[in-house]
């Protein structure tokens, strides 16, 4: 398969903490691809560095073979890195709709055209009859797929989506799942996943991917890395660090 993302020997250090050491990856074009790892195994930082939130202290990001290392991250969002965030990051006193078109003005200084996509990224998650609800009146998993439909609207080829599973409910998340795949089939968006619900990641994933301390220990098939000495003594053993 084609590669839409390459990390490169990516190493990223705060003052003596090393959040990342020489980590390198890719995700193929059209797959559902998870990263894992205990907590503060630098599975967030690594999607800052890919979208330009920080800058790595070493190592390249390739998206679609294009070095976007040094890019900020509206460049990189509109060459079709989208992005949802482990915080929610919805303005809570906007309606449905004008969040969802900030998405669209990337590409677009018209607002009508923009409210237009803004509703068809609301009908694929579901939200187009609440579109002008205030998003503070709104449950949890109606902001995350706020933060979705905003993302979408952005026309990303890659969507990085950062626990957007934490949270639900197992009903919740069963529906969710079922989103995403549509998304991935019909939609033709590559998906680059970190998740913690476990049950989610092999449900979804076509490749997983492992970090603990800022190290990639493991790269496969669900099934494979599920059953990794490695992998299962990094959860034991690292559940708790921060």
């Amino acid at each position: 398969m084609v590669e839409i993302l390459k990390v490169e020997n990516v190493t990223k250090r705060f003052g003596g903490v090393v959040a990342l050491k020489q980590v390198s990856l890719t995700v193929e074009e059209g797959s559902i691809t998870s990263l894992i790892g205990p907590n503060g195994a630098g599975k967030t930082t690594l999607f800052n560095v890919i979208n330009g939130y920080i800058k790595p202290d070493e190592g390249r990001i390739f998206f679609r073979e294009e070095n976007v290392t040094k890019l900020p991250p509206h460049a990189i969002c509109k060459r079709g890195i989208g992005r949802t965030f482990q915080k929610n990051r919805v303005f809570a006193n906007m309606t449905v709709l004008e969040n969802v078109t900030i998405g669209a003005l990337l590409h677009t200084s018209d607002v009508d055209e923009a409210e237009s996509r803004a509703l068809e990224s609301l009908k694929i998650v579901g939200l187009q009859n609440k579109k002008n609800r205030v998003v503070k009146n709104l449950t949890i998993l109606e902001r995350k797929m706020v933060e979705l439909a905003r993302a979408l609207s952005t026309r990303p080829a890659l969507l990085l989506l950062d626990e957007i599973a934490a949270g639900l409910t197992e009903a919740e998340i069963a529906w969710l799942l079922k989103l995403l795949k549509r998304i991935n089939s019909e939609l033709n968006i590559t998906l680059f996943i970190v998740e913690h619900v476990l049950k989610f990641v092999m449900n979804i994933s076509d490749k997983v991917i492992v970090l603990d301390h800022g190290v990639k220990i493991a790269e496969g098939p669900p099934e494979e890395v599920a059953s990794n000495s490695k992998v299962i003594e990094a959860y034991i053993g690292g559940e708790d660090n921060a």
